[in-house]
């Protein structure tokens, strides 16, 4: 990423672009290391996200989120 320096080990963050924000591809995860301005996180993408499309990680994130929930 361009600058790292907000993010701290531990967060939670998501991840999205143009075309995933707001919707089900749109990512979670929890940051595990930062070398430089680039964070590793705890689980795979659900998508590959595109600079070109806006891409965003943000620290905006929700604390609860289900993954294959089923009802």
């Amino acid at each position: 990423m361009e600058d790292a320096s907000g993010f701290k080990v531990g967060m939670g963050i998501q991840i999205h672009d143009r075309l995933t924000a707001g919707n089900y591809l749109t990512s979670t995860a929890v940051i595990t290391a930062i070398e430089g301005n680039t964070l590793y996180f705890d689980q795979p993408l659900v998508y590959d996200y595109s600079v070109h499309e806006g891409g965003v990680v943000s620290n905006a994130s929700s604390i609860l989120y289900g993954v294959d929930v089923q009802r």
